[in-house]
This record gives C-alpha cells, sequence and structure tokens, in this order.
C-alpha cells in the first residue's frame, strides 16, 4: 500500500502537509482517517506552515525522497 499526504491550506491561508493514516481498514470497507502532521519543525510537534501549494508540494517531494531507502 502506498502512503497517502494531504496538503491543506489552514485558517492563516498556509499549507501544511500531513500523513494520512487509516484505523479500523480492512480489505472490504475504509476505516476512519486520521492526519498526523508530517514535515515539522525539528525535534518539535508543531507543523511547518508554506506560503504557496507549489513549495509544499515540492517539499513534500523532497521529504519522501530523503525517507526513501534507495538500494
Amino acid at each position: 500500500m502506498k502512503p497517502e499526504f494531504r496538503i491543506k491550506e489552514n485558517e492563516n491561508g498556509k499549507f501544511e502537509v500531513y500523513y494520512v493514516e487509516s484505523v479500523g481498514s480492512s480489505f472490504f470497507f475504509k476505516g476512519k482517517e486520521v492526519l498526523k502532521p508530517y514535515i515539522t519543525y525539528s525535534g518539535s510537534d508543531r507543523i511547518f506552515e508554506f506560503s504557496s501549494m507549489e513549495v509544499a508540494l515540492g517539499e513534500l517531494k523532497h521529504e519522501v525522497f530523503m525517507n526513501t531507502e534507495r538500494t
């Protein structure tokens, strides 16, 4: 199963990146989706805000690339 991410606009007009985790899902039905902060400040649970959707998407691609095991 491929990981799923969501970019959401917050109340300040900034964009945040979340990892989508399915809780209680099985083969036959989709469970509840829980959004977990994906790009945060170092050593903190505070989520990083990006100024535009394009910047957020670029940073998500960079993070996924950096966290992918290369063989």
